[in-house]
């Protein structure tokens, strides 16, 4: 499939998976849009990367965790390539521990980042992704489906995720 002409937001995109989809966009001829939390010197070196392909690439650093984050996400976007064509979820957050030991930081983090966020970022991005029938898709975990003993906030906020996609 190419993707000449589109643009892809991908949050979490400038390093592991998120960096590697976004190449594999990239790649197919989609421009992007790239969100990232605070490594500002790892996101710059995905941007060169990238525009090295041959692709327009905004870079946006914000906390995604926050609804205020989210808002500013948006409107930078709307001064930058100002359009969505494909969203991918992929930013996420979690501690690992067993349930006993989990704090309620811990808790908040993993379901704001890996629930609340995708919630609000897909709802921001509706109004672009309807003007010529975008997609969006998200990144989960196994642990999504499979109970292990360290990974409860994680595994379970992100099977919260995957019923929200759905």
């Amino acid at each position: 499939m190419q993707l000449e002409g589109k643009v892809a937001l991908v949050t979490g995109g400038t390093r592991g998976i998120g960096l590697e989809i976004s190449h594999r966009l990239a790649d197919r001829g989609a421009d992007l849009i790239l969100a990232y939390k605070k490594d500002l010197e790892n996101a710059t070196a995905a941007k060169d990367a990238l525009e090295a392909k041959g692709r327009r690439v905004q870079l946006i650093q914000g906390d995604l965790r926050k609804p205020e984050g989210v808002e500013a996400l948006f409107e930078q976007i709307k001064t930058g390539l100002d359009q969505i064509d494909i969203l991918v979820l992929n930013a996420a957050f979690g501690t690992m521990g067993e349930v006993d030991r989990m704090g309620r930081y811990s808790w908040r983090a993993s379901y704001d980042t890996n629930v609340l966020s995708p919630m609000l970022t897909a709802k921001a991005a509706l109004p672009w992704l309807k003007r010529k029938g975008g997609v969006i898709t998200a990144t989960s975990t196994l642990g999504a489906h499979t109970a292990y003993p360290t990974y409860v906030a994680i595994g379970s906020s992100k099977a919260a995720m995957e019923s929200l996609v759905k």
